[in-house]
């Protein structure tokens, strides 16, 4: 305390040239500093978002932390945002772990679902719980995916989260319908099942994707859709990584015209197109070879390439 003294009584010495009357009057400025100073670090004797974070990913799991610091204002609408969703998120995952429901994947988008909901009611300006329910809709069945992005157009949800929402519902739409699509030329391919996989440099299309060449050549074909900006170093990275098929590239990555499309929402997808030149699949990168046995009753279907989730 002395210390602050001396230094206000020092200022008041350099800006005036009555130092002895504004060395007595520090004391004064320095006062209602320590007050404020006193009540702030009152305000932050909680726990910080570190030691809430690190308790909630420790073995003990959910404690009095967690209440406390959702319940100090004085911590950022954003922090508090973070703590609950990787509350809500570790507790899912908890209870898959132990069985409490079948640990299926829609039982899983369910509570997904309910959590991202949650979090939109309690943190209603944070966009993150859109992005958690937009996360939800892609990775769901195409009725509740429909349901789902339908909920997010409706919504105060940012434009970015609609317009996610809306590539969902047409990615979904495409089942049933012919592809058109500028720039690929699916007469090409006619008679054959399309594979069509997206990826970069970063995402790699599926590990089934880049064995596929056990696949019989007269009843399939493979396209990849780059979604870099340069065809040429596509071409070279495919051929690093020994991905089939032709290769497809419009430089315009994921915002691109065949991306839009596509109605793509992931960088790493395949689609299956049929004999007829119409969508079958728009998720043909979950469970691949027992999608592609099933649809061509194929006697490679008791192979080990088939018979794999991947």
């Amino acid at each position: 305390m002395n210390t602050v003294f001396r230094i206000f009584g020092l200022l008041g010495r350099v800006l005036t040239r009555k130092p002895d009357r504004f060395a007595r009057e520090g004391i004064l400025w320095a006062l209602p500093l320590m007050l404020c100073l006193t009540a702030a670090a009152e305000e932050r004797s909680g726990p910080s978002f570190e030691e809430v974070e690190s308790e909630l990913l420790s073995p003990v799991g959910r404690g009095p932390k967690f209440d406390q610091f959702l319940a100090d204002k004085g911590n950022s609408e954003g922090d508090r945002f973070k703590i609950s969703d990787l509350a809500k998120r570790l507790e899912i995952r908890e209870l898959m772990k132990d069985g409490e429901e079948p640990a299926d994947r829609r039982s899983m988008l369910e509570k997904l679902e309910r959590a991202a909901e949650e979090l939109i009611e309690e943190y209603p300006d944070q966009p993150g719980g859109y992005g958690r329910l937009l996360a939800v809709a892609k990775g769901s069945s195409e009725f509740d995916a429909m349901r789902i992005a339908s909920r997010i157009i409706e919504s105060d949800a940012p434009e970015n989260f609609k317009k996610g929402a809306e590539r969902v519902m047409y990615r979904k739409d495409l089942v049933g319908k012919r592809l058109e699509c500028e720039g690929l030329d699916l007469e090409k391919y006619s008679g054959k099942v399309v594979l069509l996989y997206t990826w970069d440099l970063e995402n790699p299309p599926p590990s089934r994707i880049v064995t596929a060449s056990i696949l019989p050549a007269d009843s399939f074909a493979l396209v990849g859709l780059y979604l870099g900006d340069d065809l040429e170093e596509g071409l070279e990275a495919a051929a690093e990584q020994g991905l089939p098929g032709e290769q497809l590239c419009d430089g315009g990555g994921f915002d691109s015209g065949m991306a839009e499309e596509l109605g793509l929402t992931m960088r790493s997808s395949v689609y299956i197109i049929g004999l007829d030149g119409k969508v079958i699949d728009v998720e043909g990168h979950r469970r691949l070879g027992f999608k592609l046995a099933s649809l061509l009753q194929s006697p490679l279907a008791d192979s080990d390439w088939f018979g794999g989730d991947s």
